[in-house]
């Protein structure tokens, strides 16, 4: 996608639609199924290599490596790095830790996980959730505007995390704080609009997304490949070794353990992060491609 709005000014992907088997064919046309903002956010940065720092000279419809590597950076590198960044600012205001080097128990965890091999891919994965780390700082401020902003942000790199925002969204209802969530759906209006525009410039319609139209997955055609939670898919991808999550990040044991026993826990319903954490394992298990194709761990968690 990034390589033709670049280079053919187009959001078709025809010129190299042979050359990946992720793709959606609509209306006659190859297309990139996966959620729009990754690419749209490399698209200015490769325009400017591609215009004035001319790369190597790929071979007739192949992608370029550099812009692979650029991705791989943009999307990749920098949101990991940022994650590591906003977990050690956050270990800075905590009591507890000042005998502890911070910036080894904010940087382990993470390289100690399989987000450490997604670091240098050119995937939407961690940078979604680097926007979605940023919404639920946010949402502890309270600072409700950016808090939809950022959500909306990180729907547009990785759609299965917008479990977050409807859960935040609800529990503001829930409180009846209604002006609290009007700020909240007013940041996030930035990102429908554009997911809208999106679709409908590669559809024809502004709630039609790729995922629904991908070649070879006939099972993504219906409600994008969702379905019923499944027990065995459940467990391949919590505690297996073959997406495990809590076995290709292990940390997460003991962090479950922690958020569970510290005094004045919320209750778990309630807490803006234990219940769409839980919902969306549920939502990934009953996914038609749960195992996540090119994968080490468990990606769709990241």
């Amino acid at each position: 996608m990034v390589a033709s709005i670049v280079e053919h000014g187009t959001l078709n992907i025809d010129t190299y639609a042979e050359h990946t088997g992720d793709k959606a064919f609509i209306n006659g046309h190859y297309y990139s199924e996966k959620a729009p903002l990754p690419a749209l956010i490399v698209v200015p940065f490769w325009w400017a290599v591609h215009h004035f720092w001319p790369a190597s000279s790929p071979a007739e419809s192949a992608l370029d490596p550099d812009l692979i590597r650029l991705g791989g950076f943009l999307i990749g590198s920098v949101p990991f790095a940022l994650i590591i960044t906003l977990v050690w600012r956050s270990l800075h205001r905590m009591s507890g830790f000042s005998h502890m080097p911070l910036a080894w128990v904010a940087a382990l965890p993470f390289f100690g996980s399989f987000l450490f091999i997604q670091s240098g891919a050119f995937f939407g994965h961690l940078i979604g959730a680097a926007f979605l780390l940023l919404a639920y700082r946010a949402w502890e401020r309270t600072h409700w505007l950016a808090c939809g902003l950022f959500s909306g942000a990180a729907v547009l790199c990785e759609f299965t995390v917008a479990v977050f925002p409807i859960c935040w969204g609800l529990v503001i209802l829930f409180r009846r704080e209604y002006h609290a969530f009007g700020r909240l759906a007013l940041g996030a209006l930035p990102a429908c609009i554009l997911l809208a525009a999106y679709n409908t410039a590669v559809s024809g319609n502004p709630f039609t997304i790729g995922y629904t139209h991908q070649v070879g997955y006939e099972f993504m055609h219906d409600a994008a490949g969702f379905g019923l939670p499944h027990i065995d898919h459940l467990w391949h991808i919590t505690l297996s070794d073959y997406r495990g999550l809590f076995f290709y990040a292990p940390v997460l044991v003991a962090a479950v353990i922690a958020l569970f026993v510290q005094r004045d826990a919320p209750r778990w319903w309630m807490d803006p992060v234990i219940l769409p954490a839980i919902l969306s394992i549920l939502a990934i298990s009953g996914f038609g491609g749960w195992w996540g194709g090119w994968s080490y761990g468990p990606r769709y968690l990241t």
